[in-house]
């Protein structure tokens, strides 16, 4: 049963999730934990490398395949155990940096089983006599209120415990307040920090807005839009506007979607019924329908040929822009869609302030760890350090990843500009994009992290599962297929499937506890 959620998942959700991969496919390409020695991700069509990653230092790279490989010489081992795997890239590069911290990294992370045993190798490599105890982890946002606040919480350390001086350094960095209390635990001390900016933002053509309001510039297009408003009303007003100049807002529903809170639960662990819709959901099928109706959208599912020529203003009707999490800007999956507009977009701050779920909580170290005493330097330097020599401020600079090495290394994977979590770092630095025409996105970085007010679970999670079924409904309706009744009641039958499919695979593995 493990495999057979896929199977409840029709063509057009699967053409998401696909999309999806060949994103994290064109981050990562050969990426460790991921695509190693003939390894491909889940639903990618890059072919596998057959060259060990070169780790920037001359050494070839094999771990991250969710083997456990034994140790290659004397130096110890830290079992990472994440679904971030860029998380073993960054280790290593602290290693290199830090001699004296004499560990090799081997990654646990299975993404070619199925999305939920990697979360199943957490969950059994947590207590202290498991056969490879996990040292550092990472959970997906998803799980993460069992992981920081419910009863698995009690298996990380706190930061103080590691030795950091945590309301220094949270102050010193201006962590945003919405992390400090995603991580922290019952106690109210703080167990996990991610490193990277989990939020949504709008991207848009730089050439269209200058033609429909005369301006490209980030600020007044967030008021346009209604950045940070949390009405769809302006952004209805935009469409109204752009539609005259010949412009869907978006390509489709689908980018409307990241705007949707779909954390919220959707069935009880102890019973298969769905009986309760979320009232964003219903929110979102209705403005998708007004959007379609009044022709301020199309019928385009995202990261596909016709997404991408209405993007670069080659299709039928051109489309504005569409919604994207920071993390993807500025990498190659961007280049390979958008490559015949680069250097004519720009990012600005959404209606509505939305995390992304998919991924990372944060890291955390376990307390069962025989090496815990000595992770508290790694753990700061990779979360809170924002001087010059910290990771925040190496990635938002280009710094971190040599580019000097020969042939395939790890610069082509995950080098450039990043946006970073850090307040001050984000102040202190310019993280310039090419792509973005030379936009600073710094000040749209900033902005996003303040006080997001909902979560949109993207991919391969219980909820966005339950929302996939639900989109697809919505899809149907809106293009006149179905009565909204019909879709209604059809996604109510998929999703007690789902209830009864999740709730078996997660027995299955053994951690019904934690079904969201």
């Amino acid at each position: 049963m493990k495999l057979a959620m896929g199977k409840r998942i029709t063509v057009a959700v699967v053409c998401v999730l696909v999309a999806a991969a060949v994103i994290a496919a064109l981050f990562f390409g050969a990426n460790a934990g991921t695509t190693r020695q003939g390894e491909t991700a889940a639903g990618s069509t890059v072919p596998p490398s057959s060259t060990p990653l070169d780790t920037g230092n001359g050494e070839p790279d094999n771990t991250g395949t969710g083997q456990t490989p034994e140790p290659t010489g004397a130096k110890k081992v830290l079992n990472v155990y994440s679904y971030d795997d860029e998380l073993e890239l960054i280790i290593n590069e602290y290693i290199r940096r830090n001699p004296g911290f004499d560990y090799e990294v081997r990654l646990f992370y299975t993404p070619l089983v199925d999305y939920y045993h990697t979360l199943s190798l957490i969950n059994q490599n947590l207590p202290g006599d498991a056969e490879a105890v996990a040292d550092i982890y990472c959970v997906p946002v998803a799980y993460a209120s069992h992981f920081t606040k419910g009863e698995m919480s009690r298996y990380a350390c706190t930061y103080k415990e590691l030795g950091i001086d945590v309301e220094a350094a949270l102050k010193k960095a201006d962590i945003p307040q919405y992390v400090i209390d995603a991580g922290t635990n019952p106690d109210g001390e703080l167990i996990a920090l991610p490193y990277k900016p989990y939020v949504n933002v709008f991207m848009y053509r730089r050439s269209i807005a200058r033609e429909v309001w005369g301006t490209d510039d980030p600020e007044r297009i967030s008021e346009i839009i209604g950045g940070g408003t949390e009405s769809w009303d302006k952004f209805l007003q935009a469409a109204q506007t752009l539609k005259k100049h010949g412009y869907y807002i978006v390509p489709g529903c689908h980018d409307l979607s990241l705007m949707i809170d779909t954390s919220i639960q959707a069935f009880s662990s102890d019973s298969d019924a769905v009986t309760w819709i979320n009232p964003d959901w219903e929110d979102f099928m209705k403005i998708s329908k007004a959007f379609y109706d009044q022709g301020f959208i199309g019928d385009i599912l995202p990261y596909g040929e016709e997404w991408s020529m209405a993007l670069n203003g080659k299709g039928d009707k051109p489309a504005f822009g569409f919604f994207i999490m920071l993390d993807f800007i500025n990498n190659t999956a961007l280049d390979y869609y958008l490559r015949d507009t680069a250097g004519d977009w720009a990012i600005c701050l959404p209606p509505f302030k939305t995390a992304d779920g998919n991924v990372s909580a944060g890291v955390m170290v376990n307390r069962n760890s025989p090496h815990k005493e000595a992770l508290g330097p790694l753990i700061e330097w990779i979360t809170l350090d924002c001087s010059e020599t910290g990771l925040q401020y190496l990635r938002a600079t280009d710094t971190l990843y040599r580019q000097d090495a020969v042939g395939y290394h790890l610069y082509e994977l995950a080098g450039g500009k990043k946006p970073v979590v850090s307040g001050t770092v984000l102040h202190n630095t310019s993280t310039d994009i090419a792509f973005l025409g030379g936009q600073n996105i710094n000040p749209v970085v900033y902005g996003s992290q303040r006080t997001p007010s909902r979560v949109n679970h993207s991919y391969s999670s219980p909820q966005s599962g339950f929302f996939l079924a639900w989109f697809e409904e919505t899809q149907a309706y809106i293009k006149g297929e179905k009565s909204k009744d019909a879709a209604v009641a059809d996604y109510l039958r998929r999703a007690e499937e789902l209830a009864a499919g999740y709730k078996e695979t997660f027995e299955e593995y053994g951690m019904s506890h934690l079904l969201p």
